[in-house]
């Protein structure tokens, strides 16, 4: 797999990056120390704030533990750029898990070309970091889905 998203990405991989099985506990802790470095303090008490305001969120949801089920229901696998690592939910199988490896696969390729944390946890300048994320994102899906077609 590795050598076509190589191709796919037109990044070299530098390294392999480890490959672990993350449990329960340590799916929900490595959540929730995202969505803490993504909504440091109390800005995620903010962003709930104008969500209400806005008429997009209920008064009675708490956002951090909605992201944190939602999130935890949806993954099967990801990678830890500070651990280099790239963890996959015990007892995941089948095609599904197959596109999350390729699509965890090339952000730890680009984490070995750029620092992924400095782009998608400087929360400096907002459209700055929205705009990291969507390129990373777009840039590992156009891979898979790219590795997936071949």
């Amino acid at each position: 797999m590795l050598p076509a998203l190589e191709r796919w990405s037109g990044l070299e991989a530098r390294r392999m990056p480890a490959i672990r099985v993350a449990d329960e506990a340590a799916l929900r802790g490595y959540l929730e120390e995202r969505i803490e470095a993504t909504f440091p303090a109390d800005r995620l008490d903010q962003v709930a704030a104008v969500y209400r305001w806005l008429g997009l969120l209920p008064e009675t949801l708490e956002l951090r533990s909605f992201l944190l089920r939602l999130y935890e229901e949806q993954a099967l696998g990801f990678y830890d750029p500070r651990r280099d690592a790239l963890f996959v939910r015990r007892g995941a199988r089948g095609a599904e898990l197959t596109a999350v490896l390729a699509h965890e696969l090339v952000h730890a390729l680009q984490d070995q070309h750029v620092d992924l944390d400095s782009l998608l946890l400087d929360t400096s300048d907002n459209d700055r970091q929205t705009a990291a994320h969507a390129a990373m994102e777009g840039h590992a899906t156009l891979a898979m889905f790219a590795w997936q077609m071949e």
